[in-house]
């Protein structure tokens, strides 16, 4: 399992804090992009110990989750992702796998969120903070902020076991 935070640079939030809750799970070390604004923190595959990112000089993908595409292996099926995501060309129905991908053209100060169709991998935000993340807890330890309780999604999780957007 790896990880992504992404904060806009101009958010108050307590790195700190963050820094710490992906400590206790295990993970160090983050490798740090900047990405326009924003500054995008990703935490490597911790079992297999594999970068869960690509670049090349026109552009990088980033990825958490398992995923696979047009049959190749992992590292492989980023590497054609963000091939194919420069060519504007990528197959929807050649990726499999529940994941969360962000693509950069180098040349942009923009980014690209694409997450499983199924949405089987969580993605949770603070959009008025300007705050995402794979860790709903990252989220949480970000804020300098007390957060209420949202009863009427914690019983829809409870129910579906998911969330409509942009619930949390």
């Amino acid at each position: 399992m790896g990880a992504l935070f992404l904060y806009h640079r101009q958010t108050e939030i307590d790195t700190e804090s963050v820094r710490r809750l992906y400590s206790s799970k295990g993970f160090s070390d983050p490798v740090i992009c900047d990405i326009g604004n924003y500054q995008l923190w990703v935490y490597r595959k911790q079992l297999i110990g594999a970068d869960n990112f690509v670049s090349n000089e026109s552009g990088r993908v980033f990825a958490c989750g398992t995923l696979f595409y047009k049959g190749l292996g992992y590292t492989e099926s980023l590497q054609q992702l963000l091939d194919d995501f420069l060519g504007e060309c990528i197959n929807p129905s050649a990726l499999f796998g529940n994941y969360i991908l962000l693509f950069q053209r180098n040349r942009e100060n923009e980014f690209t969120l694409s997450v499983d169709p199924a949405l089987i991998k969580n993605v949770y935000f603070d959009g008025e903070k300007k705050v995402l993340s794979t860790d709903f807890l990252a989220i949480l330890e970000s804020s300098q902020e007390y957060y209420s309780l949202n009863r009427i999604a914690l019983v829809e999780n409870l129910i579906t076991g998911s969330l409509v957007s942009p619930d949390t």
